[in-house]
């Protein structure tokens, strides 16, 4: 799968990891930085990134 890259969004805390947005992206998603493994929140529409914290009870170690 090809598609036209809408651009770029880097982490908002060390300014190094980056997620490449695709067009026709939209919505809300959370990711751990590879680099500085803090937790954040991408919104595809606005093209932005804020800490997030993590929900209680969504990750278990089982």
């Amino acid at each position: 799968m090809k598609g036209k890259i809408k651009g770029t969004i880097y982490c908002p805390v060390c300014n190094k990891d980056k997620i490449v947005v695709y067009e026709g992206a939209s919505g809300l998603s959370s990711y751990k930085c590879s680099n500085c493994r803090r937790l954040r929140l991408v919104d595809y529409d606005t093209m932005s990134a804020e800490l997030g914290e993590p929900e209680k009870g969504l990750f278990s170690n089982k």
